[in-house]
């Protein structure tokens, strides 16, 4: 839960993940899809913070309508793209609150 009684799931929708339970670990430089639901009100703002600390927009970031992803909260869907390895941060914010979600970022495995 972040501030303001922000509630947000994630549901990752590619399979550019290196683990599928527990913290999430993304693959560098993949655009990884991830389906938010996130409730409060207001336009949702995502940003990512890397190890360096700088920030970063989403690929892209769009509401949804009605899907199979049954939380609470308003849907949208995101592209977000680490391209360094390290620990991030990911921020949603709206008008009544933020939350502030750390992922780790692995470089990808060389091709077989």
């Amino acid at each position: 839960m972040g501030t303001g009684g922000l509630r947000v799931r994630g549901l990752v929708i590619d399979g550019n993940r290196t683990n599928t339970s527990g913290p999430a670990t993304f693959t560098t430089r993949e655009v990884h899809k991830i389906v938010w639901r996130v409730t409060g009100k207001g336009p949702l703002h995502l940003t990512l913070t890397g190890p360096d600390g700088r920030t970063r927009h989403p690929e892209w970031l769009e509401p949804h309508g009605a899907s199979s992803h049954r939380r609470p909260g308003d849907e949208w869907g995101s592209g977000l793209r680490f391209p360094t390895p390290g620990c991030w941060h990911i921020r949603l914010t709206r008008t009544t609150g933020t939350a502030d979600i750390p992922v780790t970022a692995v470089r990808r495995p060389a091709a077989a």
